[in-house]
């Protein structure tokens, strides 16, 4: 068995204006009290639908239909929590570790002050914004 360190980081901001579909986005990610870096996210535990129209990827007008209601989703969840103020943060396996777009590959979760955790993946699955 190998063992994988985690690390975890608290999202500062989310770019409203750029985010691809539902579980691809930039975020701007806390490393330290003086470092912050923009990145972009590619999210684990969930695939949702595209937005490009790929014949080759069997992506048709109701495909991309999909994916541009899971992309308002995942905006809307996003801009929710931000907005009030709840803390967002994302886990990653291996900080080094980027997909063949050039993403990190994360987890992302949202604390609320009642001490629940979402996640956006889980809430993606959730309001049938995955791939099936």
């Amino acid at each position: 068995m190998s063992w994988s360190p985690t690390y975890e980081f608290k999202v500062g901001a989310f770019r409203a204006d750029k985010y691809y579909d539902g579980d691809s986005f930039w975020l701007l990610i806390k490393r330290s009290f003086r470092d912050e870096k923009v990145v972009r996210c590619r999210l684990l535990g969930v695939d949702t639908w595209e937005v490009r129209l790929s014949k080759s990827k069997g992506v048709d007008e109701e495909h991309k239909k999909k994916g541009f209601l899971a992309k308002e989703f995942a905006g809307a969840f996003l801009v929710e929590h931000f907005d009030a103020g709840h803390v967002v943060w994302i886990r990653t396996h291996d900080i080094s570790e980027w997909d063949s777009f050039g993403r990190v590959l994360c987890e992302l979760f949202v604390d609320l002050p009642d001490g629940t955790t979402l996640t956006l993946a889980e809430e993606l699955r959730k309001n049938g914004h995955e791939k099936s």
